[in-house]
């Protein structure tokens, strides 16, 4: 059980709704370094306001609040500016930390790799890899005089 804010940043006719279980001004931080819906009201001269502040049981609670919220907004007029609905999958299927978890194969060694460290095992372990390995072709030219290896 964890104590939500629900809030929305809003400039004239357009809105953002969001829920954090942080403290309103941390996350209003996060959106000035993201490129959210949120962001773009806030740095047109947009405004937080906190519209409920509630105990949920579970996430799926808080989602309906959430969404609650959105329709209301939706139904006075209000255009939102939400990428994902609350609730939703978004970009990583659900939940962030169990994407980057998940080991995928290296395309450079095959070996089974978590997403988070990928791109630091191709830059570094492979990169090393294939230079301690790579074989220098000796190509010889024939020609009048001694044999040239280049």
């Amino acid at each position: 059980m964890s104590t939500f804010t629900i809030y929305c940043c809003r400039l004239d006719n357009e809105a953002y709704v969001g829920a954090t279980n942080r403290p309103l001004a941390r996350r209003q931080s996060e959106h000035k370094c993201s490129k959210t819906g949120a962001h773009d009201i806030a740095m047109r001269g947009g405004t937080y306001q906190v519209l409920e502040t509630g105990t949920f049981t579970d996430t799926a609670a808080r989602d309906a609040r959430e969404r609650h919220w959105i329709n209301k907004m939706r139904d006075d007029g209000v255009q939102l500016t939400n990428r994902v609905r609350p609730g939703g999958l978004g970009l990583f299927g659900g939940d962030k930390s169990a994407f980057l978890r998940e080991r995928v194969p290296c395309c450079d060694c095959g070996k089974m790799i978590s997403r988070r460290n990928l791109a630091r095992h191709q830059n570094h372990y492979c990169l090393q890899v294939t230079t301690e390995n790579t074989i220098t072709p000796v190509v010889t030219v024939e020609s009048e005089h001694e044999p040239v290896t280049l």
